[in-house]
């Protein structure tokens, strides 16, 4: 079952462009937010990349 703060700080990832931001915008700790993204996409099959590699091509160039 989800957890119903994780779509909330999912959210807050994307809109703070990353884990740190996101966490320090309502001053939790980053390692929180960090479990919590790996707990939402376990249980949703959500991929979660890192910075830089969702805009990559198959040869692997930007």
């Amino acid at each position: 079952m989800i957890n119903r703060a994780h779509p909330d700080l999912f959210h807050a990832v994307m809109r703070h462009g990353g884990m740190t931001r996101a966490a320090e915008a309502p001053g939790i700790c980053d390692p929180h937010v960090s479990r919590a993204m790996a707990q939402l996409a376990a249980e949703t099959s959500l991929f979660v990349c890192r910075p830089g590699t969702a805009r990559r091509g198959a040869s692997g160039s930007a």
